[in-house]
């Protein structure tokens, strides 16, 4: 039986549809138009202490998690994490943080969620990870944590795709992050009241001074550490390299508006 050209024409439309990558179909169009699969870099520079400073980076590998790593990037383009308070370390578990120090900029951000990637990464240690909205519901902001042990009871958990991981001895300094407060905050005192909130009842939360964002340069090379090496044995960890970009005051919050204005322009 012959079919009518026409009929043929909607045919091979319809199956040129079906074999898109999913990516292009994708409803959060908003957050992927800055996905691409190359990976990109994010430095924080931190305070740990009175008097003690240092820095890890995350690679983001948006192949694992194109939304959500693309959602990361727009973040730290907009020196959103800056002045970020680390508000949530359980020890042998997760270190939590993305919740801004100024309550107006939390709301300018409370409905922009993104939905999950359909990610296929383990949980290990040192893999950063959006957090869900709540349990049953899989919607993403702005908050994030990083494993601190190999975390295999969340990799059957819906909502939880890794979008990259601390390179190099990035760990050490994760690992350093004051934890004697525990998960005592309150994070919706902290949305609405901010890091005075924080400052007041929680003096000694380390905190992010700044965050960078890297894309692969010629220049620094990223260097890998033993433990990281041994934990994260599973990745190709190749070396990359990056350029460092300049250096921002501390809590300076004009960056996220200017950014986030610009963002919904595009």
């Amino acid at each position: 039986m012959r079919l009518p050209a026409f009929a043929l024409c909607c045919l091979g439309v319809a199956l040129f549809s079906s074999i898109q990558p999913a990516t292009a179909i994708h409803k959060d169009l908003k957050d992927l138009y800055t996905a691409t699969n190359e990976t990109f870099f994010a430095e924080f520079k931190v305070k740990l202490a009175p008097g003690r400073y240092d820095n890890f980076t995350i690679r983001i590998m948006p192949e694992w998690a194109p939304v959500g790593a693309a959602r990361f990037k727009k973040l730290v383009k907009a020196k959103f994490y800056k002045g970020n308070r680390f508000y949530k370390i359980i020890p042998d578990f997760n270190v939590q943080f993305g919740i801004h120090g100024d309550p107006d900029v939390n709301d300018m951000w409370a409905d922009k969620t993104i939905s999950s990637d359909d990610g296929a990464e383990f949980h290990k240690y040192g893999f950063v990870v959006f957090t869900k909205s709540s349990p049953n519901v899989v919607m993403r902001s702005t908050q994030v944590f990083i494993n601190l042990e190999d975390n295999a009871h969340l990799d059957d958990e819906e909502g939880y795709p890794p979008i990259g991981y601390v390179i190099g001895d990035g760990m050490r300094v994760v690992e350093s992050i004051y934890q004697g407060y525990g998960d005592q905050p309150d994070m919706e005192r902290l949305t609405f009241d901010g890091n005075a909130y924080l400052k007041k009842h929680f003096p000694k939360l380390s905190f992010i001074t700044d965050c960078t964002y890297i894309k692969k340069q010629h220049g620094m090379r990223v260097t890998k550490d033993r433990r990281n090496r041994k934990k994260l044995k599973d990745l190709d960890l190749e070396e990359e390299d990056y350029e460092e970009e300049e250096e921002e005051e501390e809590e300076d919050y004009g960056d996220v508006y200017a950014g986030e204005e610009k963002a919904g322009q595009m």
